[in-house]
């Protein structure tokens, strides 16, 4: 029996999906279809003849959102995510609150609806540069607004993380340079109690810092190996839980690799750690790129370090 899950379909493989929903889906409930038959197409509606179908079409996807929050109950707390990129709101999929997508203002629908509502809680995913400080500005005339974002896609997903889940056990892992992938992952993102975690090869170092800074060794990916290799997912999950310094702070790039090493020796010695192995590199790596199973950080302007924690 299907509750709340989310499919994807396109006419190559319209039959394939309505045939999964006969063989998982009772009778019982509603079909809602997002979009109008340039985006999934009356052929697939038809050959859900059985099924009580709602088709939500909006004039463009501002619309069609809107169309969507009506059918769910609101609360205080409403999510307010770019309409014209999809990074920020693959991450809100995981939150159990309604997402109001925009474009580079609040339109005259969207202030309607708001203001038929009693929603205290505004909380924008991402930069200025994907909704901008005069939506912001809009959303404080309404109730207690909240930015939440990063340095980039990946930064933002990580801190909508850190924000939203505390104690949990787990995360999904998606791609956060496509979207089909991560769309699908919200439902079971919901079910779990997960957030959804953006990653790809080769950004994955706020993937680290996730279940490193909240002791998670274990979740679930969605996608193919093309996006996040079996290799980057052992990285981001094999953690003993333990935070090193930032190695970038304490130690200055005058000094030569040896200096470095002993000083990384010292702390962990310090701190109970028998079984690790340093590698200390005088030369530049790609910014942001970090190596893995632990920490890797890039010390001063030109030494590199990568610690390897031993289990």
């Amino acid at each position: 029996m299907c509750s709340s899950d989310l499919l994807i379909t396109a006419e190559i493989v319209d039959d394939i999906i309505a045939d999964y929903i006969k063989d998982n889906c009772s009778g019982a409930g509603t079909i809602y279809i997002l979009g109008g038959p340039s985006s999934v197409s009356s052929y697939f509606e038809n050959l859900l003849n059985g099924y009580t179908v709602k088709r939500l079409a909006g004039s463009d996807r501002f619309d069609t959102n809107l169309l969507v929050l009506n059918e769910l109950q609101i609360g205080e707390t409403l999510i307010i995510c770019s309409g014209l990129s999809f990074p920020d709101g693959l991450s809100a999929s995981a939150l159990n609150y309604p997402v109001m997508l925009v474009y580079n203002f609040l339109s005259d629908a969207q202030k309607t609806w708001i203001s038929s509502h009693q929603i205290k809680n505004f909380y924008i995913l991402g930069g200025s540069a994907s909704v901008n400080q005069n939506i912001e500005n809009t959303l404080k005339t309404y109730g207690r607004t909240i930015r939440i974002a990063g340095e980039d896609r990946f930064d933002t997903s990580f801190k909508i993380a850190n924000y939203f889940f505390s104690d949990n056990t787990g995360a999904i892992f998606t791609s956060g340079l496509n979207y089909p992938d991560g769309l699908c992952s919200g439902p079971l993102a919901q079910l779990k109690g997960y957030p959804i975690i953006l990653t790809a090869d080769p950004y994955i170092t706020k993937a680290c810092d996730y279940t490193n800074l909240n002791g998670i060794h274990h979740g679930v990916v969605i996608g193919g190996g093309e996006w996040i290799s079996d290799t980057k997912m052992e990285y981001i999950l094999d953690f003993r839980n333990v935070i090193l310094p930032d190695f970038y702070s304490i130690y200055d790039y005058s000094q030569d690799s040896e200096t470095v090493k002993s000083g990384i020796e010292t702390y962990l010695k310090e701190n109970g750690f028998e079984n690790y192995s340093i590698t200390v590199g005088e030369y530049q790596m790609t910014p942001g790129v970090v190596a893995y199973q632990n920490y890797s950080g890039k010390v001063g302007n030109r030494i590199n370090v990568v610690v390897k924690i031993q289990k």
